[in-house]
């Protein structure tokens, strides 16, 4: 007969916030060996994180110093000058053209091609140079940046197409300057295309912007780089497969627009507000961080953690209590937040009785997942299988709903039944969506020390 024991949950730290993203600069990678070309970025570097390459050498000192860093390897904006004629190289080397030409500039792209969202601008009249056309290297080249751009396969016959394409937003004969300009657009024109970027909270953005406005006309306040209110940086949002989520300050997404100098020309931000305006039905609004705040403290109210009550509270009970305090949120998209925070749980908790059960002599009876799930959610343990799928299926649980933060956890064709379809117990990959993903592992990581490595995540969570 074998003997019962408790298991041990997996680490938690005590109650607090989940971070929050920092917003950040959008970062340009400027290839150009005359120097001369770099006057017209000067002052930009208060909007744009201005990495510029004008050697071999400097490439190289550039990846060694990502190397050394615990900044992510990349850029968001490539502007690329093919001839590195002014370059000091040997004079025996061959280049595989005729004349002068060095046309090596997009080579020293690729080591920093690191970022899923990224645009790329030609700003050089060497583009449509026919020695620059006919030279393998440099379609090779230039074909492997356009991939990382428009994230899918380009063959050589296209990349000329591509470039020529680009002729319409970028004159080739135009400075660097010009063509960051064109790059921010490029890039504001990639997040408006809801099949490849899940655009979050930019009602949220706009409101933040609008009241900037006000205080403008109101009090002609001075404004300050980036733009912020009380809830911290304005920025823009947006998440993209399998499980990333990037911020970044608006003032450098819209720098061009800006000009480059912040000032109370209420026309820009009216410019800025309008372009936010259409984006707004593709937005995903999550309250900023309240969602997964909100998650994690129904679970706290649900499992007993919470100083703000002497004992657990039911699932319903805990989910009143955390509305009346949120009422920017959604209720089941709380509900449904939690619920894949327990599922996260169950997992870890489980992990840790399987190591546990491999290191001792004692026999165990293992907690299923989803029995481990009911308990997290303080769900009745007599109706908890109905109470469960109750929380999301429409029809009082009677059929997989479609609607907005309702629909089933897993791929369809992958389940049997409604309750099923909201249960994450296999290892396998989920219909959970590209930010859902990355609270789920920002969860794992702050809240259960799992950070995927030892013990790796369940498909279910990164694919």
């Amino acid at each position: 007969m074998s003997q019962q024991r408790t298991e041990s949950n997996c680490p938690r730290k005590s109650i607090q916030k989940l971070s929050r993203q920092p917003a950040r600069k959008l970062s340009a990678i400027v290839i150009d060996d005359d120097k001369r070309s770099f006057e017209s970025l000067e002052g930009r570097e208060a909007f744009i994180e201005l990495n510029v390459i004008d050697s071999y050498v400097a490439a190289q000192n550039l990846l060694l110093q990502y190397r050394q860093s615990f900044s992510r390897r990349g850029g968001d904006l490539f502007l690329v000058d093919i001839d590195f004629a002014k370059s000091r190289l040997p004079n025996n080397l061959e280049w595989g053209s005729y004349g002068d030409l060095k046309p090596f500039g997009p080579l020293l792209a690729l080591p920093f091609l690191g970022r899923e969202v990224c645009t790329f601008v030609p700003y050089s009249s060497y583009w449509n140079d026919e020695t620059i056309y006919k030279n393998g290297f440099v379609l090779i080249a230039t074909s492997l940046i356009l991939a990382a751009s428009e994230q899918r396969a380009i063959r050589l016959n296209d990349v000329r197409r591509e470039i020529d394409e680009s002729e319409g937003e970028c004159s080739f004969g135009s400075t660097v300057g010009y063509a960051l300009s064109d790059a921010l657009a490029k890039y504001r024109s990639v997040l408006a295309k809801p099949a490849r970027i899940q655009l979050l909270d930019i009602a949220r953005t706009k409101r933040q912007l609008e009241a900037v406005v006000e205080r403008i006309k109101s009090s002609g306040e001075v404004l300050s780089i980036p733009l912020q209110d009380e809830n911290g940086i304005l920025s823009i949002d947006f998440a993209y497969p399998p499980f990333h989520l990037e911020s970044i300050e608006l003032t450098s997404l819209f720098a061009d627009l800006f000009n480059f100098s912040l000032s109370n020309d209420l026309s820009i931000f009216r410019r800025i507000i309008e372009i936010l305006d259409t984006w707004v039905p593709s937005s995903l609004e999550l309250g900023g961080y309240r969602l997964p705040e909100a998650a994690q403290k129904l679970l706290d109210i649900t499992e007993g953690l919470s100083d703000d009550f002497d004992e657990p509270l039911s699932f319903d009970k805990a989910l009143e209590t955390i509305m009346q305090g949120s009422p920017l949120l959604q209720e089941h998209a709380v509900k449904r937040i939690a619920m894949l925070f327990a599922w996260i749980k169950a997992w870890c908790e489980d992990c840790f009785a399987e190591v546990e059960a491999f290191h001792s002599d004692v026999e165990s009876e293992r907690t299923s997942l989803i029995n481990r799930v009911h308990t997290t959610l303080a769900l009745d343990k007599k109706d908890a299988a109905i109470l469960y799928k109750r929380l999301l299926a429409g029809k009082g649980g009677k059929e997989v709903s479609t609607k907005l933060w309702r629909t089933p956890f897993k791929l369809h064709g992958t389940y049997e039944g409604v309750n099923d379809a909201y249960q994450l117990d296999k290892d396998e990959p989920s219909a959970l969506t590209t930010i859902e993903r990355f609270m789920c592992i920002q969860y794992a990581k702050e809240v259960l020390f799992w950070d995927g490595q030892k013990v790796p995540y369940p498909r279910w969570m990164i694919e």
